[in-house]
């Protein structure tokens, strides 16, 4: 069991990527022990069983090897070796990780799991609401300038705060229905409450594609739980307890940073809503270029791709080349994973990149140990995937340190 926790708190840390300890994040500090203690624990074991059969495995090996022919002909050699290295770092974890899934983990694991998600989710929600509202100032964590109402809390940057509460927000929602089919409606309705407050703070982050990912949530919990969510009863409960969390809310927030918040999200989805009627970035007096930003980055990441088709530019190397190909964006990253991989790795790279999503999303459907469970962790894994067409993190956390072990450890039987 101890293995067990101790990768259950692995992914739990994953929230504190970007929270700074000096050179190094909150994240590396944690995550080194508690690998390092897996590996001793393993280690004691008289045997453990290593699915060689496993095609996540060979995707994975497919993956590093573009990644090492991309890093001998990168722009820059050494930026491209440095981040080569991080990345057979995470493949390394990830096999740790996979044999304690494959060799120690049990069916009762996946609700410890789930409440741990719950309560790192919900703590961190919390800190998104109480920088909004003025009463805490983690933002010092990561710069003495306060946030224009963006609020992140000690999740470090909105849109990455939002990516993070929506990975672990279907798991939230997957104990839901696992407390509501044990008719224990209390867990039920405090785990409902963690899940509102989880996404109010996804909404106030002000991220829209945070906006988008709450809509795939809730959409597919309607969906999936319209058997009993629908219920006449129910939907007054969720009503009465949204209301309660937004008046509680509204109560302790300072008025004018209550309005400043609302009249900022209205003009983030009013100009998003300009822009696909019209194609400009304006709402009302609020004018914007981030929209227009985005396609002449992924432009450029297409350009690279097409002057360097089979290996791409190398790793880490998108914002030292890119300015080459159009100059007012020098040093930026593609607000696109998947533009960014076909532009450092090839189209090699991209394809077993692509093959080893595919392959991860094949192989959570084989975790049946309780009903509705793969399913959740599937749109978790969905979430990650919809933001990699905003947002560069080839290198997220819950990617190489939950599912890519997951899909290693499940897509071959065990005997």
């Amino acid at each position: 069991m101890i293995l067990s926790v101790l990768f259950a708190l692995s992914v739990a840390v994953v929230v504190w990527d970007r929270l700074p300890v000096g050179p190094l994040s909150v994240y590396r500090v944690l995550q080194w022990p508690l690998v390092a203690l897996a590996l001793l624990g393993l280690l004691q074991r008289r045997s453990l069983e290593f699915p060689l059969k496993s095609p996540t495995l060979w995707w994975l090996l497919g993956l590093l090897g573009a990644m090492i022919c991309a890093s001998f002909a990168a722009w820059d050699l050494q930026e491209g070796t440095v981040q080569l290295l991080r990345y057979i770092g995470y493949a390394l974890t990830a096999l740790i990780w996979m044999l304690v899934l494959r060799n120690c983990w049990e069916r009762r694991f996946w609700v410890l799991l789930s409440w741990f998600m719950v309560v790192v989710a919900s703590v961190m929600a919390l800190t998104v609401l109480t920088d909004f509202g003025g009463f805490t100032g983690f933002y010092r964590w990561y710069g003495q300038e306060r946030p224009y109402v963006r609020q992140a809390g000690l999740l470090g940057e909105a849109n990455y705060a939002a990516l993070k509460l929506g990975v672990l927000l279907p798991l939230g929602l997957f104990l839901v229905k696992w407390y509501v089919r044990q008719r224990r409606v209390w867990l039920a309705g405090g785990v409902i409450g963690a899940a509102l407050l989880v996404s109010g703070a996804i909404f106030l982050t002000g991220s829209r594609m945070g906006g988008l990912l709450l809509v795939l949530i809730w959409g597919a919990f309607a969906v999936w739980e319209r058997e009993w969510l629908w219920r006449p009863h129910m939907v007054a409960f969720l009503g009465v307890l949204g209301g309660i969390l937004v008046l509680v809310g509204v109560a302790l927030t300072p008025p004018g940073e209550l309005e400043k918040g609302i009249k900022y999200l209205v003009s983030r989805y009013g100009v998003l809503l300009e822009f696909v009627q019209t194609g400009e970035e304006r709402f009302g007096a609020v004018r914007e270029t981030s929209l227009h930003e985005r396609f002449d980055v992924w432009a450029a990441g297409l350009q690279i791709f097409a002057d360097h088709p089979w290996v791409g530019v190398g790793l880490g190397n998108f914002p030292k080349i890119i300015g080459q190909y159009n100059p007012a964006y020098a040093g930026v990253y593609s607000h696109n994973t998947y533009i960014a991989v076909l532009a450092e790795l090839g189209l090699v790279g991209l394809v077993f990149f692509l093959g080893l999503c595919i392959q991860i999303w094949r192989a959570l459907r084989k975790i049946g140990e309780h009903r509705g469970l793969a399913s959740y962790l599937r749109l978790s894994l969905g979430v990650l995937f919809v933001s990699f067409v905003f947002l560069y993190d080839f290198e997220d956390k819950f990617f190489w340190g939950l599912f890519v072990p997951l899909a290693l450890a499940r897509d071959t039987p065990n005997p």
